[in-house]
C-alpha cells in the first residue's frame, strides 16, 4: 500500500488553523475532522503564527516605498 501525499489549499489550511485558534476543540478532535494528523495542524498553526507578522509589516514597507518613489518623481 503505498502513501499518497495530499496537498492542501492554502484555503483549507486557514480554515484547520482557524478552528484551531478558537480553542474550542483539541487539536486531535480538529484533525480527525478534518482528516489531517494532528502534527500536521500544529505545524501549520506555527507557521501562520509565525508568519502572521509579515502581514502587516510587508505592507507598511511596500506603503513606504511607495511614498520615497513619489517624492523622488517630484523632486527630478
Amino acid at each position: 500500500m503505498t502513501n499518497l501525499r495530499r496537498k492542501h489549499t492554502a484555503q483549507f489550511k486557514t480554515r484547520v488553523v482557524l478552528e484551531l485558534l478558537k480553542e474550542e476543540k483539541t487539536s486531535s478532535q480538529i484533525a480527525s475532522h478534518f482528516g489531517v494528523h494532528p502534527t500536521q495542524i500544529r505545524h501549520w498553526k506555527r507557521q501562520a503564527l509565525d508568519g502572521i507578522e509579515t502581514i502587516f509589516s510587508s505592507r507598511i514597507k511596500k506603503e513606504k516605498f511607495k511614498k520615497e518613489e513619489l517624492i523622488e518623481q517630484l523632486y527630478k
